[in-house]
Protein backbone atom coordinates (compact mmCIF):
# COMPACT_ATOMS: atom_id res chain seq x y z
CA UNK A 1 0.00 0.00 0.00
CA UNK A 2 1.63 3.33 -0.88
CA UNK A 3 -0.82 6.17 -0.29
CA UNK A 4 0.73 9.22 -2.93
CA UNK A 5 0.08 12.81 -2.99
CA UNK A 6 2.30 15.10 -0.96
CA UNK A 7 -1.37 17.02 0.85
CA UNK A 8 -1.17 13.04 2.67
CA UNK A 9 2.70 13.02 3.01
CA UNK A 10 3.27 10.84 -0.01
CA UNK A 11 4.80 11.91 -3.06
CA UNK A 12 2.93 13.22 -6.12
CA UNK A 13 3.34 11.71 -9.45
CA UNK A 14 5.12 12.76 -12.07
CA UNK A 15 4.80 13.30 -16.10
CA UNK A 16 5.25 10.18 -17.73
CA UNK A 17 4.98 8.40 -14.43
CA UNK A 18 3.24 4.81 -14.88
CA UNK A 19 -0.13 4.89 -12.03
CA UNK A 20 -0.17 1.65 -10.68
CA UNK A 21 -3.66 0.12 -9.35
CA UNK A 22 -2.98 -0.25 -5.76
CA UNK A 23 -1.38 3.24 -5.15
CA UNK A 24 -4.55 4.59 -7.10
CA UNK A 25 -7.02 2.61 -4.86
CA UNK A 26 -5.10 3.91 -1.47
CA UNK A 27 -5.02 7.07 -2.34
CA UNK A 28 -8.58 7.79 -3.69
CA UNK A 29 -9.58 5.51 -0.59
CA UNK A 30 -8.24 8.39 1.96
CA UNK A 31 -9.15 10.86 -0.26
CA UNK A 32 -13.07 9.31 0.16
CA UNK A 33 -12.94 10.04 4.10
CA UNK A 34 -10.59 12.65 4.01
CA UNK A 35 -12.70 15.74 5.95
CA UNK A 36 -16.18 14.14 6.28
CA UNK A 37 -18.39 15.41 8.69
CA UNK A 38 -19.39 12.41 11.09
CA UNK A 39 -21.79 12.00 13.20
CA UNK A 40 -21.94 9.52 16.48
CA UNK A 41 -25.55 9.17 17.56
CA UNK A 42 -26.07 6.98 20.96
CA UNK A 43 -29.37 6.63 22.42
CA UNK A 44 -30.88 5.18 25.42
CA UNK A 45 -34.35 5.56 26.43
CA UNK A 46 -34.85 3.07 29.27
CA UNK A 47 -34.69 4.04 32.76
CA UNK A 48 -31.50 3.67 34.90
CA UNK A 49 -31.58 2.02 38.11
CA UNK A 50 -32.68 4.15 41.38
CA UNK A 51 -29.14 4.21 42.93
CA UNK A 52 -28.11 6.63 45.33
CA UNK A 53 -24.15 7.86 44.32
CA UNK A 54 -22.92 9.16 47.38
CA UNK A 55 -20.31 11.67 47.95
CA UNK A 56 -18.73 11.37 44.70
CA UNK A 57 -19.16 10.26 40.84
CA UNK A 58 -19.38 6.85 39.97
CA UNK A 59 -20.60 4.81 36.55
CA UNK A 60 -24.35 5.25 36.27
CA UNK A 61 -26.06 1.68 36.71
CA UNK A 62 -26.59 0.00 34.44
CA UNK A 63 -23.54 1.58 32.44
CA UNK A 64 -24.60 4.55 29.95
CA UNK A 65 -21.70 4.85 27.84
CA UNK A 66 -19.83 4.84 24.00
CA UNK A 67 -17.31 5.04 22.02
CA UNK A 68 -15.85 6.82 18.94
CA UNK A 69 -13.50 4.24 17.28
CA UNK A 70 -10.90 5.01 14.73
CA UNK A 71 -10.75 8.53 14.86
CA UNK A 72 -7.09 9.72 16.47
CA UNK A 73 -6.06 12.92 14.67
CA UNK A 74 -9.84 13.94 14.14
CA UNK A 75 -11.61 17.02 15.73
CA UNK A 76 -14.94 16.38 17.36
CA UNK A 77 -16.78 19.56 16.53
CA UNK A 78 -19.69 20.11 19.02
CA UNK A 79 -21.35 17.74 21.15
CA UNK A 80 -25.48 17.86 21.81
CA UNK A 81 -26.75 15.81 25.16
CA UNK A 82 -30.29 16.02 26.22
CA UNK A 83 -31.80 13.42 29.07
CA UNK A 84 -34.39 13.20 31.78
CA UNK A 85 -33.05 13.20 35.20
CA UNK A 86 -34.68 12.38 38.49
CA UNK A 87 -34.03 12.94 41.67
CA UNK A 88 -36.34 10.28 43.30
CA UNK A 89 -36.37 11.78 46.91
CA UNK A 90 -36.46 15.21 46.59
CA UNK A 91 -35.36 17.45 48.96
CA UNK A 92 -33.38 19.66 50.38
CA UNK A 93 -30.55 16.96 48.87
CA UNK A 94 -29.51 16.82 45.34
CA UNK A 95 -28.81 14.37 42.01
CA UNK A 96 -26.24 15.21 39.29
CA UNK A 97 -25.11 13.93 36.12
CA UNK A 98 -21.75 14.01 34.71
CA UNK A 99 -20.87 13.42 31.11
CA UNK A 100 -16.78 12.46 30.88
CA UNK A 101 -15.18 11.98 27.62
CA UNK A 102 -11.69 9.96 28.60
CA UNK A 103 -8.88 8.18 26.30
CA UNK A 104 -5.23 7.06 27.15
CA UNK A 105 -3.51 10.13 25.11
CA UNK A 106 -6.88 12.28 26.38
CA UNK A 107 -7.10 11.67 29.80
CA UNK A 108 -10.28 12.14 31.95
CA UNK A 109 -12.38 15.58 30.66
CA UNK A 110 -15.73 16.26 31.90
CA UNK A 111 -18.96 18.49 30.26
CA UNK A 112 -19.89 20.93 32.73
CA UNK A 113 -22.95 22.51 31.96
CA UNK A 114 -24.54 23.52 35.13
CA UNK A 115 -27.65 23.18 34.20
CA UNK A 116 -31.12 22.84 37.03
CA UNK A 117 -34.03 21.49 36.43
CA UNK A 118 -36.12 22.82 33.49
CA UNK A 119 -33.32 24.04 31.74
CA UNK A 120 -33.28 23.35 28.55
CA UNK A 121 -30.79 25.26 26.68
CA UNK A 122 -26.78 26.24 27.21
CA UNK A 123 -27.69 29.82 27.20
CA UNK A 124 -28.59 29.81 31.43
CA UNK A 125 -24.55 28.92 31.97
CA UNK A 126 -21.66 28.35 29.85
CA UNK A 127 -21.30 24.81 28.71
CA UNK A 128 -17.49 24.28 28.77
CA UNK A 129 -15.34 21.24 28.58
CA UNK A 130 -12.66 20.88 31.89
CA UNK A 131 -10.13 18.76 33.94
CA UNK A 132 -12.48 18.14 36.88
CA UNK A 133 -15.29 16.27 37.02
CA UNK A 134 -18.32 18.91 37.42
CA UNK A 135 -22.04 18.04 37.09
CA UNK A 136 -23.44 18.58 34.05
CA UNK A 137 -27.48 18.19 34.86
CA UNK A 138 -28.73 19.13 38.37
CA UNK A 139 -31.56 17.80 39.99
CA UNK A 140 -33.37 18.91 42.97
CA UNK A 141 -36.93 17.96 42.58
CA UNK A 142 -38.92 14.92 42.81
CA UNK A 143 -39.61 13.57 39.32
CA UNK A 144 -38.10 13.68 35.92
CA UNK A 145 -37.07 16.89 34.64
CA UNK A 146 -35.46 17.75 30.46
CA UNK A 147 -32.26 18.58 29.94
CA UNK A 148 -30.65 19.54 27.33
CA UNK A 149 -27.32 21.75 26.46
CA UNK A 150 -24.72 22.03 23.50
CA UNK A 151 -20.68 22.17 23.75
CA UNK A 152 -19.35 23.31 20.65
CA UNK A 153 -15.49 23.65 21.58
CA UNK A 154 -12.97 21.52 19.44
CA UNK A 155 -11.76 18.93 21.28
CA UNK A 156 -8.67 17.26 19.22
CA UNK A 157 -9.01 13.07 19.50
CA UNK A 158 -6.04 12.00 20.74
CA UNK A 159 -6.74 7.84 21.00
CA UNK A 160 -8.39 5.83 18.51
CA UNK A 161 -10.68 4.37 20.88
CA UNK A 162 -12.74 7.55 23.20
CA UNK A 163 -15.17 6.65 25.66
CA UNK A 164 -18.11 8.96 26.55
CA UNK A 165 -19.73 8.13 29.73
CA UNK A 166 -22.50 8.71 32.34
CA UNK A 167 -22.24 9.10 35.92
CA UNK A 168 -23.60 10.20 39.00
CA UNK A 169 -23.65 11.76 41.97
CA UNK A 170 -26.14 12.24 45.27
CA UNK A 171 -26.41 13.87 48.41
CA UNK A 172 -26.63 11.51 51.18
CA UNK A 173 -30.68 11.09 51.24
CA UNK A 174 -31.07 11.34 47.15
CA UNK A 175 -31.40 8.87 44.57
CA UNK A 176 -30.81 9.10 40.89
CA UNK A 177 -32.31 7.90 37.87
CA UNK A 178 -32.12 9.06 34.31
CA UNK A 179 -34.22 7.93 30.82
CA UNK A 180 -34.32 8.68 27.70
CA UNK A 181 -30.66 9.79 27.01
CA UNK A 182 -29.87 11.24 23.34
CA UNK A 183 -26.11 12.44 22.70
CA UNK A 184 -24.82 13.43 18.99
CA UNK A 185 -21.21 13.97 18.33
CA UNK A 186 -20.10 15.88 15.58
CA UNK A 187 -16.63 15.02 14.03
CA UNK A 188 -14.16 14.76 11.26
CA UNK A 189 -11.44 12.39 11.28
CA UNK A 190 -8.63 14.14 9.38
CA UNK A 191 -8.36 17.78 8.85
CA UNK A 192 -5.80 20.18 7.88
CA UNK A 193 -4.46 23.10 9.41
CA UNK A 194 -4.41 26.07 7.72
Amino acid sequence: MTVRLAVFSGSDWSDGEVLYAADLNDTLNLMAGYGIIRRKLYSEADETTDTAYQGSYADITPARSFTITGASGGLILGIHVTAEVSNSTGGADYATVSLVISGTNLGTLSIDGNLRAGDTSSGVQPTIIGGSEQYMFYSGANGYAPYATNCTYALPILDDTTTFTFRGQTGSTNKLRLKNIVVTVVYVRDFEDD
